[in-house]
């Protein structure tokens, strides 16, 4: 069983499995998508050289059975399936719920047969489906240990210690994805860097965070972005980038991933937080 759910450019939804008013008779577009291959003859020798690949964009078609009364249920659609506009379609399956945005290219129907079944294109210019949950990271260099009830021996207790700064971070999407990274200060910070060490990535800033200080770093593409928030205000900081600063992916699978800086670690805590990406679901 699966349930396709789509949502329009003002925020209104619409299920289309499981209705009173459609069946959902055919969905194309829910396998990994083509690759664009550029490849290049080679004189004299059989076979060809491999320049590049790509994933093109994603087309979606969706063909629905409009059941009784067939022209309000029609004129429904439109409300959804605006050409040229905006639309937002939400997937689930047992073992994957995810989504994915996409432009409405045509709404092909016959009004003069008695059974009509509205045929509907959409383009996603992002080709990946992506999951509803994000998934998130927490790192901090101390544990809370002190709880109620409680009692002291008298060698003493901890109400605290001390944790490494690293930690695993799992990406069980098919491919690599960005992610927001967060950098937040109860004191001062010196340099905070975050480290992928799966791919030996990093990205770092040259700046002093003072307490209560936030930097958000964003590295998905089409969004990637450094921000420093202080109080009421946002500041651009991607100019205090240190040299040898990747914008940061997460491998599909495993990533360890850690934090430093040069001094005021003790003051960091960090927040990562993806969204897993699908070839086809």
């Amino acid at each position: 069983m699966f349930e396709l759910k789509v949502q329009n450019i003002r925020g209104e939804q619409l299920v289309l499995t499981d209705s009173k008013s459609y069946d959902v008779l055919e969905i194309s577009g829910l396998n990994p998508p083509a690759a664009g291959i550029s490849t290049s003859t080679i004189t004299g020798t059989d076979g060809v050289r491999f320049g590049s690949s790509r994933i093109e964009k994603r087309n979606v078609v969706i063909t629905l059975n409009i059941k009784y009364p067939i022209e309000e249920n029609r004129i429904n659609l439109y409300r959804f399936f605006q050409v040229k506009r905006y639309i937002k379609l939400y997937f689930s399956t047992r073992t994957r719920n995810v989504w994915i945005e996409g432009i409405v290219e045509s709404f092909e129907n016959n009004h003069f047969t008695n059974l009509q079944k509205p045929v509907i294109s959409i383009l996603c210019p992002e080709p990946y489906w992506k999951a509803i949950d994000e998934i998130t990271a927490y790192f901090r260099t101390s544990q809370e240990l002190f709880e109620f009830p409680f009692s002291i021996p008298n060698t003493g207790i901890p109400f605290s210690e001390r944790l490494i700064i690293a930690d695993t971070y799992i990406n069980a999407g098919d491919v690599p994805t960005g992610g927001i990274i967060e950098f937040t200060a109860s004191g001062a910070v010196e340099n905070p860097k975050f480290i992928n060490n799966t791919t030996g990535e990093f990205f770092g800033f040259d700046y002093e965070m003072q307490s209560g200080d936030k930097i958000v770093l964003n590295t998905n593409y089409g969004e990637k972005s450094a921000v420093l928030k202080r109080s009421y205000y946002e500041i651009n900081i991607i100019s205090s980038r240190i040299t040898g600063s990747k914008w940061i992916q997460f491998e599909a699978g495993e990533n360890s991933i850690s934090y430093t800086a040069d001094s005021g670690s003790e003051y960091l805590s960090v927040k990562v937080s993806a969204v897993q990406k699908y070839e086809g679901v």
